[in-house]
């Protein structure tokens, strides 16, 4: 899968949340994927960024799902 296929897809929480979209992908030195920057979709004036490690992605398919819940408050 290409990097700009991934970038602005949705991202889902453990538990069936829909947090956001993924903004930007870092890596290590050597190219080995450190973390992911997401967009939380908060409401239409509040757009945070929350860092994710990649540890804490399950699997990237139609959606990224991550393994951990994230707080939307």
């Amino acid at each position: 899968m290409d990097i700009n296929e991934i970038l602005g897809m949705d991202v889902v929480d453990d538990i069936g949340q829909n947090v956001g979209t993924l903004e930007d992908i870092f890596c290590d030195s050597t190219g080995v994927v450190n973390h992911f920057i997401i967009k939380l979709d908060k409401g239409l004036f509040n757009k945070d960024d929350h860092e994710v490690k990649f540890s804490e992605v399950t699997s990237i398919k139609d959606v990224i799902l991550l393994n951990i819940k994230i707080d939307m408050d």
